[in-house]
């Protein structure tokens, strides 16, 4: 016997055969795809049934979170809040006075004779307490601090100037921190 194979069937008889076979491959190729579509289907439904029931407890649990971060952030808002109103009460105050360059050259024109100024700090008005200056300086006499005291104490824009008396403890030469105390205009 020979190893090749004779064909007898004619030229349109083996093409119409070759498309018959080529579309039996198919359609079983096709069934196979879809058995393999469906069986994974089957083993995917549990996962999707688990990340749904996931997805709505996270759901719920960012609902939550938000509420308590309202919560938080409208405390968070008050505290600002109230910052913000001390400031505007403080404002208001500091408008409400004379521009601070005016207080403190009336304050310096002042007539100092025998004192000399080496310091000077001004505090902003509070609600509790007015406009503070202080004034640091060295005077010459105890004579010349008590005028300087009592010049400060009769301007007009300042309710007082204190000075502790344990200053007056040298003759001469006298460290002295003199705070003064703004009257509201």
């Amino acid at each position: 016997m020979s190893g090749e194979l004779t064909n007898l069937l004619s030229p349109d008889r083996v093409q119409s055969f070759r498309r018959s076979y080529f579309f039996r491959l198919g359609a079983l190729g096709s069934v196979v795809l879809a058995l393999l579509v469906i069986i994974h289907g089957i083993f995917l439904l549990p996962t999707h049934i688990f990340l749904t029931k996931k997805i709505a407890a996270n759901e719920f649990e960012l609902t939550g979170l938000s509420r308590s971060i309202l919560s938080a952030g409208e405390t968070s808002f008050e505290a600002r809040l109230a910052v913000l109103s001390k400031s505007v009460e403080r404002i208001e105050l500091l408008g409400a006075n004379e521009p601070v360059i005016k207080t403190l050259t009336k304050t310096l024109d002042i007539l100092h004779t025998g004192i000399v100024l080496t310091g000077l700090s001004f505090a902003a008005p509070t609600t509790k307490k007015g406009t503070t200056i202080s004034l640091s300086g060295i005077a010459a006499t105890r004579d010349t601090l008590r005028q300087y005291q009592i010049a400060l104490s009769n301007a007009p824009f300042i309710a007082s100037a204190d000075l502790p008396v344990s200053t007056y403890a040298k003759d001469t030469k006298i460290p002295f921190t003199i705070v003064v105390t703004l009257t509201k205009l």
